[in-house]
């Protein structure tokens, strides 16, 4: 079974434990990859999980479309 670390964007439960944004767990890939896709995850040691020119900034009141 191959793993991935990842490190909580929102606090989250798992195997019955409460863990804080900013933990980092190593998951079996498919659950790492399932929170990363949901936006709850992002790959441990990464800043931004995405690539710099796909940022976008949150939509606001003042920039929303």
């Amino acid at each position: 079974m191959s793993t991935k670390t990842i490190e909580l964007i929102e606090p989250h439960e798992h195997a019955g434990r409460d863990y804080p944004a900013g933990s980092e767990l190593t998951l079996d890939t498919d659950s790492a990859d399932w929170l990363i896709a949901l936006k709850k995850a992002k790959p441990a040691g990464k800043t931004n999980s995405r690539p710099a020119d796909a940022w976008q900034p949150e939509p606001t009141k003042e920039n929303a479309a």
